[in-house]
C-alpha cells in the first residue's frame, strides 16, 4: 500500500474532533423570556403550573440582573392567579455573573401561609432554573461541580456535558448529586438543554422522592417564549 493510501486511511479512521467552547449566560439587556414550571405531585394527584416572566434589567458582562414575576398560577388545570392578590410578593430580582453564578443580594418572591396548604406547597417551588458554568472551555464528557436551583432553593450539585446538537446551537447537561436542602432525594439525573446563543435553558427536567414518605414529584421547566434585547 502506498504512503498516500496509508495517510488517507489514517485520516478517515480518525475520530471526529470534539467541539470545545465556553458556556456563558449572555442574554442581552432588555431581553425578556417566559418560563413555565410544571410540578406533578404524582402520589398526591396534584399538579401546578407556574409561569414566570423574566426581564434582563442589566447586563454589564460582569453582572446580569434578571427580574422575575409570577404572572400565572394554575393548580389541577384551574387558573388561580387571582387568588394570589394580597398573599405574597410576586416579583423577585436575581443577580448573576456570566458563568450563571448567583452574586450580590437576592430579592426573592415569597408567599404567606394564609393561602391554602395545597397552593402554598406548589408556590414555594417558584423560581427559575439556570445552569452554572465552569471558567474553562468544555468538551463532551467534561464534568464540574457548581450550583443549581432545586426543590427547596439554590444548592450544590455535579454537572456533566453530555454533548452538543449537530448545529452546535444546543448543549445537553446532566446534573447529579443534588444536595437537596430539605428532606428528599434526587430520583435519576436532572437534564438541561441549553440555548448556546443566550446561555439559558430551553428545558429542565428532574424528579425527587420525599423523605420520609417516598412520594414522587416531577418537575419540568420549559422556555415558552424569548424576545432578544440589545
Amino acid at each position: 500500500m502506498c504512503f498516500e493510501k496509508i495517510l488517507l486511511f489514517a485520516i478517515l479512521a480518525a475520530p471526529p474532533r470534539q467541539p470545545s467552547t465556553f458556556l456563558r449566560l449572555q442574554p442581552g439587556p432588555g431581553s425578556s423570556f417566559v418560563y413555565k414550571l410544571h410540578i406533578d405531585r404524582v402520589d398526591e394527584h396534584r399538579t401546578g403550573d407556574l409561569y414566570v416572566s423574566c426581564k434582563v434589567r442589566r447586563n454589564t458582562g460582569k453582572q446580569i440582573v434578571i427580574d422575575g414575576t409570577l404572572t400565572k398560577f394554575v393548580m389541577n388545570g384551574k387558573d388561580l392567579t387571582a387568588k394570589l392578590k394580597g398573599h405574597g410578593k410576586l416579583t423577585g430580582t436575581l443577580p448573576y455573573n456570566e458563568r450563571s453564578e448567583r452574586i450580590g443580594n437576592l430579592d426573592p418572591m415569597g408567599f404567606d401561609r394564609t393561602i391554602t396548604p395545597q397552593m402554598f406547597d406548589l408556590l414555594k417551588e417558584v423560581g427559575i432554573y439556570l445552569g452554572n458554568y465552569p471558567a474553562e472551555k468544555v468538551t463532551p464528557g467534561y464534568d464540574w461541580s457548581g450550583e443549581t436551583t432545586a426543590t427547596g432553593g439554590c444548592t450544590y450539585c455535579d454537572y456533566k456535558l453530555k454533548g452538543f446538537s449537530k448545529s452546535l446551537d444546543k448543549a445537553y447537561l446532566e446534573v447529579t448529586n443534588i444536595r437537596l436542602r430539605f428532606t428528599g432525594v434526587q430520583d435519576g439525573p436532572m437534564t438541561m438543554e441549553i440555548d448556546m446563543k443566550h446561555g439559558i435553558p430551553t428545558t429542565v427536567s428532574y424528579q425527587v422522592r420525599s423523605r420520609p414518605g417516598n412520594k414522587l414529584s416531577r418537575f419540568k421547566q420549559t422556555l415558552v417564549s424569548f424576545k432578544p434585547g440589545s
